[in-house]
């Protein structure tokens, strides 16, 4: 793509009209601009990377400009594809008449992954230390304090966990203050390198302050792991244990660590995630909402 706005706007024209295709995808804020701010005979589907004025960070005057663009956006937009039902909402409540279609979402590792990077022995064997883990761009969104804040009550408390940051950061320096507190910062993977790392793992927490739908709550569901996620709105309507506070984080992973019973029971809210979540579904539902954008 080109450096500038303008210029990609203008180069997502001239590529329509060279590839005529039948329809456009157009995935998160900056792709939904420069393929809605100009109309197009062709049929616009924009599936929104979240929606930026859902941030609890960003300002009131901001949040109103984000909402103010997504508005005019979605004049020329055929459908919007919601990954939950609170995304669903917040689409409508830009304008009542848009058309907004269910797309789930499906986990990055696949039951051939696994049968490719993992050991035939068990999965999750026996470790030293108990493992916390987070997937995740170390920035605002993903609310690494939050993450940091739960290791530094387990360790007040006394607890020997390993706490793990599977990501990084666009830059080093963003890293240190995890490191700082004693978490293990493990930079981009490969796919077989986080495979291997959420193997370690006894439990993923997801520490995000706003989602759509993240991918690695997926991936962890994949890995048949119990799961731990702060009380989001993207979360509504999906069976999940979900915590508000540092110390309900800490109080859940102490009872991970303590009850087999807790344990099989994340499990099985992981399962019903994952078969929930499947590829299969997704496929049907993107045959629908393409069909539809077709008609």
């Amino acid at each position: 793509m080109p450096s500038s706005i303008v210029s990609r706007i203008l180069a997502f024209k001239r590529a329509v009209r060279l590839i005529r295709p039948d329809i456009v995808h157009a995935h998160s804020s900056w792709a939904g601009l420069y393929t809605r701010i100009l109309p197009t005979r062709t049929p616009v589907i924009y599936e929104p990377h979240c929606f930026v004025f859902d941030d609890p960070r960003r300002s009131r005057f901001l949040k109103s400009v984000y909402r103010g663009m997504e508005l005019l956006l979605s004049f020329n937009t055929k459908i919007t594809v919601a990954l939950t039902a609170h995304e669903a909402k917040l689409a409508r409540s830009l304008r009542p008449g848009q058309k907004v279609m269910k797309l789930s979402n499906v986990p990055t590792i696949s039951a051939s992954d696994l049968t490719a990077y993992l050991p035939a022995s068990k999965k999750l064997g026996s470790q030293k230390l108990f493992t916390v883990s987070m997937v995740g761009r170390v920035a605002p969104q993903k609310d690494p304090d939050f993450f940091a804040q739960v290791a530094d009550i387990a360790a007040a408390a006394g607890r020997d966990w390993r706490f793990q940051w599977i990501g990084g950061a666009d830059k080093v320096d963003d890293e240190s203050d995890l490191r700082r507190r004693g978490i293990n910062v493990t930079g981009w993977l490969e796919k077989a390198s986080l495979i291997s790392a959420l193997e370690t793992s006894d439990v993923y927490f997801h520490s995000a302050s706003y989602e759509g739908f993240p991918l690695s709550v997926l991936d962890a569901a994949a890995m048949d792991l119990p799961i731990i996620v702060r009380e989001l709105a993207c979360f509504e309507g999906f069976d999940l244990h979900k915590i508000g506070t540092p110390q309900d984080a800490y109080e859940s992973l102490k009872s991970v660590e303590r009850s087999a019973d807790f344990q099989i029971m994340l499990r099985t809210l992981s399962r019903n995630l994952a078969e929930e979540m499947s590829v299969k579904n997704h496929r049907l539902e993107l045959q629908s909402i393409y069909g539809e954008a077709l008609a």
